[in-house]
Order: C-alpha cells, then sequence, then structure tokens
C-alpha cells in the first residue's frame, strides 16, 4: 500500500510517496546513509548551479539539492521504470517539477540500443544494469526482467543543445560508472568542466576511474563509504569487495577545505 512520509531535512520537510518499505527507509535516511555525500553538496553547491544527479533512484539527492539551493537546477538521470515515477511523484509532493528536468535514458559511452537488465521491479531497487549482466562489484547476477532501452550519452546531449554542462555531477549507477564517464570526455576537459564530481567505485574500477578524471584536469579531494560500507570496514570485511565514493574537483577550483566525513586520498581507497 502506498503512503505518503513526511521527511524532516534541513528546518523543513520532504513528502516521498513510498509503497515499499526500503523505498521508505531510503528517503528516511536522506542525511545518513551516505552522510559524505550530504556533506559534498553542502560544500560544493552554489545558488544557481545545475547539478547532474545520474542514478537519482526515487530521488533523495535531487531533492536535497533543491532543497539546500532554491535557486539550483536539477537533472536527474533515473533509467529503472518503478524508481523513476517514484521520483516524478516526489517532485510533484514537493513542487519541485519546475526546476528538476528526469531523463529515463539510461547513460553510457555514446548512443546505443540494448538491454536494461532488472535486479529488482520495487521501488527503491539498486543494482540495476545496463547491457551487462553484473553487479557493481562485477559479480554475475541473474536479472527477473528485462527491457530494451536507448542509452545516450552526456557529451551528446550537451552538444546537442538538450542540457547545459553541469557545475556538479554525482555518478552513482552500480557499476556503470566507467562508461558514463567515457561519455563525457570532451565535458570533463573542457573549460566548462564542472566544479566537481562525485564517483561511487569498486576497488575493481578505482584506478580507472581515478586515471579519467585526472588527466582532465582534477585532482582527489577525499572519498567516503557510505553507513553500510563503514560498518563492514569495522567489521573487517574484505576491502575488494566495499564499493565507496571518490570526490574529484577541479584543479582550477580554489576550494580545497577537506570535508566532514571524507579522507584525503591520491591514490587508493
Amino acid at each position: 500500500m502506498k503512503e505518503k512520509i513526511s521527511v524532516p531535512c534541513l528546518g523543513q520537510h520532504l513528502i516521498f510517496c513510498c509503497e515499499h518499505p526500503g523505498e521508505a527507509e531510503r528517503a528516511k535516511q536522506i542525511l545518513t546513509k551516505e552522510p559524505g555525500t550530504s556533506n559534498w553538496l553542502s560544500e560544493f553547491l552554489k545558488p544557481a548551479d545545475l547539478f547532474y544527479d545520474i542514478g537519482a533512484n526515487i530521488g533523495t539527492y535531487t531533492l536535497l539539492a533543491a532543497l539546500m539551493q532554491p535557486d539550483c537546477q536539477v537533472v536527474a538521470f533515473e533509467p529503472h521504470s518503478p524508481n523513476l515515477v517514484s521520483l516524478l511523484e516526489n517532485l510533484h509532493e514537493n513542487r519541485m517539477l519546475n526546476r528538476v528536468a528526469v531523463v529515463s535514458s539510461p547513460l553510457s559511452s555514446s548512443a546505443s540500443f540494448g538491454p536494461f537488465y532488472y535486479s529488482s521491479l520495487q521501488r527503491g531497487a539498486s543494482q540495476n544494469q545496463f547491457d551487462r549482466l553484473a553487479d557493481d562489484l562485477g559479480r554475475p547476477f541473474t536479472p527477473i526482467f528485462t527491457e530494451h532501452k536507448t542509452s545516450i550519452a552526456i557529451d551528446q546531449l550537451i552538444a546537442s543543445g538538450k542540457l547545459n554542462p553541469p557545475n556538479l555531477v554525482k555518478i552513482d549507477v552500480d557499476g556503470n560508472e566507467c562508461d558514463v564517464i567515457l561519455g563525457m570526455r570532451s565535458l570533463l576537459s573542457s573549460d566548462l568542466k564542472p566544479r566537481s564530481v562525485q564517483v561511487e567505485v569498486s576497488p575493481s574500477t578505482a584506478d580507472r576511474i581515478k586515471h579519467e578524471l585526472i588527466n582532465s584536469g582534477y585532482h582527489v579531494h577525499g572519498t567516503h563509504y557510505t553507513n553500510l560500507g563503514k560498518r563492514l570496514v569495522a567489521q573487517g570485511a574484505d576491502l575488494s569487495e566495499i564499493c565507496y565514493n571518490i570526490i574529484f574537483v577541479n584543479n582550477c577550483n580554489t576550494l580545497f577545505t577537506p570535508l566532514e566525513g571524507t579522507r584525503p586520498c591520491a591514490t587508493g581507497g
């Protein structure tokens, strides 16, 4: 049964339309699931910015960014159809549809047509994949449903004039991050490159992603785990099986203060 829940956030309240306990839990943890991401947005998002939320899911960070900076605009990318419906409902409930553009096409290194694999049809689900039968750690998985979709690259959208270059980018697409970054090489090396980019990485993809961003004129500002990741680390889990986020900052940017909840990291996770 669908219910609307009110979540306190930054002295205000956000409304989420939830029909699954996992979806409600994701909404309630908007500030606590990934405190490093919340702190990154608070530090780097500026008035009138354009923020790309790539892998928006039900819209927690899309809504958080819009709440933090009432003058900013957001483009939310989410190809998982149940999540997309939830995202649109949440934007409607919070009267933010006029400030958020929603893109349901999966992002990749170029325009193509291929299978989108569903790990779950529940709203709030993660680990869904475009054109690859592997999860964020590269382990094979069996999808419960397959839909064919047309992918697009960020560079193509910007070159076409359909989207403006962003000031800030979050990429969390459960293992497809490398393809997304390859599809935005022109943006990342241009004079209009984003101020900062946060990317979720696995230990197996971290070096490749750092290579791409550093060669494009960025430095590693810090890294952070989700709260689940922190618990796994504290329990002595294998670090090669824990994903984490890397924050990259444009070398021309003057903000070098370490963020709360992050740690400086130049070479490793």
